[in-house]
């Protein structure tokens, strides 16, 4: 009835299907081996870290962006306000270096869009209105500057300044003080 095949048979017949089948050692060809997994893998973590890198890189880039084009709104509604006012300051004074939180027509840095800027300015450079951002205006309301910190270091600035005298530029830290040359200085 049933005749038990011999291992030699049996190493024929494995050889056949080989032959027919393309396989060309006895060692199964059909998987990965956990050496080449484990390369796969390494490459994959390599290419994604410098991924993350770049992606990282581009995300302060773009905060430093917002940055300055809010700071760049700012003067400009500032001017807005000058030319209506003739200054800075309609009632009231200004001291200190904190930047206004709330909005009402007292002066040029209380306006609702400037406000508005300066709290985005505050969530792209990741801090509070004090530590990050500086809003000094003189005493007779004609001159007034705006500094912030920027999210990544470009070159030796670390903050980017706009005043009412028209400049706008990097720096190596926040101004303190709405005299002399404002933001040269």
């Amino acid at each position: 009835m049933f005749r038990r095949i011999s291992s030699s048979e049996d190493n024929l017949k494995t050889k056949n299907i080989r032959l027919l089948t393309g396989v060309s050692s006895a060692k199964s060809e059909w998987g990965f081996t956990l050496i080449e997994l484990l390369v796969v893998i390494a490459i994959i973590g390599i290419l994604s870290s410098v991924v993350l890198a770049s992606l990282n890189q581009s995300r302060a880039k773009a905060a430093n962006a917002s940055i300055k084009a809010n700071l760049s709104s700012i003067r400009i509604q500032t001017e807005i306000f000058f030319d209506i006012n003739s200054s800075y300051i309609v009632s009231g004074g200004w001291s200190g270096t904190a930047c206004p939180t709330t909005v009402n027509t007292t002066n040029a840095l209380n306006q609702a869009k400037v406000v508005d800027a300066l709290n985005v300015i505050k969530q792209a450079s990741g801090g509070s209105t004090t530590s990050f951002i500086q809003c000094v205006m003189s005493s007779n309301g004609l001159n007034w500057v705006v500094s912030a910190m920027l999210k990544q270091v470009e070159g030796v600035n670390t903050a980017w300044c706009v005043d009412s005298t028209g400049i706008s530029r990097g720096r190596a830290g926040l101004v303190s003080s709405a005299t002399g040359n404002l933001c040269n200085t």
